[in-house]
């Protein structure tokens, strides 16, 4: 997340090709593998060694063994609405701030793309702010979903303030900040999973999670980008039309949010 909230604005000057550097997209990228593959050979020798444990504590690694957790995950309803509850409430600020945000305002707002790639960073630094916190909360309250349905429908207010209200009405860089801290609330999701799940796969839900939540991504995504049309939007409208998808989706999380079971520590505590 602080990668992303640090990274994109640098990266945007990088690749502006009307700015200082104008370096090919395609050599930043190749620079962030490069750095990828250093990090993942210091983390082979920087992180402890695991000395495993007895072999009782495995079982034979056969093919019903591997697909046994999935089998478990997938067949619970609770898995299902957790994932889809999660890439909901994603995709508002990953495909529709990150993805076409700084293009909404430069275009469809005409501010300059400095701003806009300055505005948009804001999101993933509101990331940064809002998955701990709200992470915090829900562990202080003992609850889930509440944070979460919370958090959803400050995302859904700040996400029509984005696309309906002009920029400068309200303070700039404001709506952003609150986008991304309000869509921390698609961290909860995260916890409930391994919650609803046996303790025994809850590596593989975790996995299967991740899996859910960029899955809503890849099917989100070509839909707006079709409603966006093969030439770029120029007007307020077209942006409108393109994103009224997230806008209903966050809407369907916060239905989800109602059917998910709670799994906070207070609930478990007194059942």
């Amino acid at each position: 997340m602080a990668g992303a909230a640090f990274g994109s604005k640098p990266t945007r000057i990088l690749i502006d090709p009307h700015g200082s550097f104008h370096i090919p997209w395609q050599s930043v990228w190749l620079g962030f593998g490069v750095i990828g593959l250093l990090l993942a050979v210091a983390v082979f020798f920087v992180m402890p060694r695991d000395t495993g444990d007895s072999a009782q504590h495995h079982g034979d690694v056969s093919m019903a063994n591997l697909l046994r957790p999935f089998k478990i995950i997938f067949s619970n309803p609770q898995s299902w609405i957790a994932g889809l509850a999660g890439g909901l409430l994603f995709v508002p600020t990953t495909i529709g701030a990150l993805g076409w945000g700084a293009l909404m305002l430069s275009k469809g707002e005409h501010t300059t793309m400095g701003f806009a790639a300055t505005d948009v960073s804001m999101v993933p630094i509101g990331w940064v702010i809002g998955c701990p916190l709200l992470g915090w909360i829900s562990d202080k309250i003992g609850r889930r979903k509440p944070v979460m349905i919370g958090g959803a429908l400050v995302l859904l207010a700040a996400s029509l303030c984005a696309l309906y209200v002009p920029v400068g009405v309200m303070p700039h860089y404001s709506v952003a900040l609150i986008m991304g801290i309000a869509s921390g609330a698609a961290m909860i999701p995260f916890s409930s999973m391994k919650e609803v799940n046996p303790p025994e796969v809850k590596g593989t839900a975790a996995g299967v999670m991740n899996f859910l939540v960029f899955g809503t991504t890849g099917i989100m995504s070509p839909l707006v980008s079709a409603l966006m049309g093969k030439d770029a939007p120029e007007t307020m409208e077209q942006f409108h039309t393109a994103f009224l998808p997230l806008v209903i989706g966050i809407g369907i999380a916060i239905v989800l949010g109602f059917l998910l079971k709670e799994t906070g520590w207070k609930v478990r505590k007194t059942s």
